[in-house]
């Protein structure tokens, strides 16, 4: 109750007891004893509440003394970024390293933009990440190379050993940049958080390197040869009977292909227009085949999987690698160091009113198990 709603109750409270007493006068005569328990309840309700309202206000005159609460380090490096971007300061005691031209943003920022990325970008949030520097190599069996087997065997008849071909896959760090440029009429807004823009702007430009890389493989500058694969070296690959278009059965073979250990967190990817061609698919009976499903929040599934979109995937076009259906988590290594390291060029446009900003890590991703990926590619016209 406030202190408005306790005044009316307590006013209330002594009309009554005023009541009980103007009745028992007027009919010349001494209270009974329900009305002097009734005054009695009245008048201690009345007390409890004036005390209540007295304590109120006193609390109200008492100076209060706040004890600010520490920021956290992230805080503190946002609340920094923020002074940093819009008038070019530095604390003594900030985590923005200063140079020449323009600032190395704290690691607390920068990281922010890889935890973005894995928001925003299915395919590298389900991707098995290593964090190490320098070259890795891992470890792995191909079809084809374990020999090992097991069968009846006598007592005292010595086994028989077979062999065991281990391969591996190598990923090695190429330095791979970002950049981006970003309205000082934009960041000069107060009513903006100044980190988030940056975080949105550089972690989508990050997404899309990586998402690119991942579908298509790409040459680093100085390679003579395509190094970064993705996962354009699948082997199981499905191609379609026709050039222009896909069928429902053969996305049936595609989800098939894979074996079952690798079917529960399997899903598909695919660009946005091959998703709205199989949206039109129709059953004989004219029905969609493809449906909102309620226990997936209305997200799209396809024979039970969910479906990811993403706008680097090709198109459903002659000789493109369309669809992916994949358990990304067992089939795709994507390396890459655990430092993503983040600078504002301040000066370097300040005659175009922007900020710049530049970001640098090592990438490189590979397939590290075929038998959890699959691909439906379209026939060459």
């Amino acid at each position: 109750m406030n202190k408005k709603e306790i005044t009316e109750m307590i006013n209330d409270l002594r009309d009554q007891m005023t009541q009980i007493v103007d009745t028992a006068t007027a009919e010349n005569r001494l209270l009974t004893d329900d009305e002097n328990k009734q005054f009695s309840s009245l008048e201690a309700q009345a007390k409890n509440a004036e005390a209540t309202l007295a304590n109120m206000e006193k609390i109200e005159n008492m100076q209060r003394v706040h004890i600010a609460t520490p920021m956290s380090q992230e805080e503190k490096d946002v609340k920094d970024f923020a002074d940093f971007i819009r008038h070019g300061v530095t604390q003594e005691d900030s985590n923005i390293t200063k140079g020449d031209n323009g600032a190395i943003i704290p690691e607390t920022i920068a990281r922010r933009v890889i935890d973005k990325v894995i928001d925003i970008s299915p395919v590298f949030a389900r991707a098995h990440r290593y964090n190490v520097k320098g070259t890795l190599d891992l470890p792995y069996i191909a079809d084809g190379d374990n020999d090992i087997a097991m069968a009846f065997h006598d007592e005292f008849v010595d086994l028989e050993s077979t062999a065991l071909k281990i391969s591996s896959i190598q990923l090695t760090g190429y330095l791979a940049g970002v950049f981006t440029k970003i309205s000082k009429s934009l960041l000069n807004n107060t009513d903006i958080a100044l980190a988030n823009i940056v975080v949105d702007e550089m972690a989508r430009a990050v997404a899309l390197f990586y998402e690119d890389n991942i579908f298509h493989g790409h040459t680093p500058a100085g390679a003579s040869a395509m190094t970064v694969e993705g996962i354009t070296q699948a082997t199981q690959v499905i191609e379609t009977a026709a050039a222009s278009a896909f069928t429902a059965d053969e996305l049936i073979t595609l989800v098939d292909t894979l074996k079952t250990p690798f079917q529960k967190n399997a899903c598909f990817i695919m660009a946005p227009a091959t998703l709205t061609a199989i949206r039109k698919m129709k059953y004989n009976t004219g029905e969609y085949l493809v449906n909102p499903d309620f226990r997936t929040g209305f997200g799209t599934t396809i024979l039970g999987k969910p479906v990811f979109v993403s706008d680097q995937m090709d198109a459903a076009t002659a000789g493109n690698k369309c669809i992916v259906y994949a358990d990304f988590g067992e089939a795709l290594a994507v390396k890459m160091v655990e430092e993503f390291q983040l600078q504002a060029l301040k000066e370097k446009f300040a005659l175009q009113h922007a900020v710049g900003y530049v970001g640098w890590t090592e990438f490189d991703a590979k397939i590290q198990n075929q038998q959890a990926i699959a691909v439906l590619k379209m026939k060459n016209s």
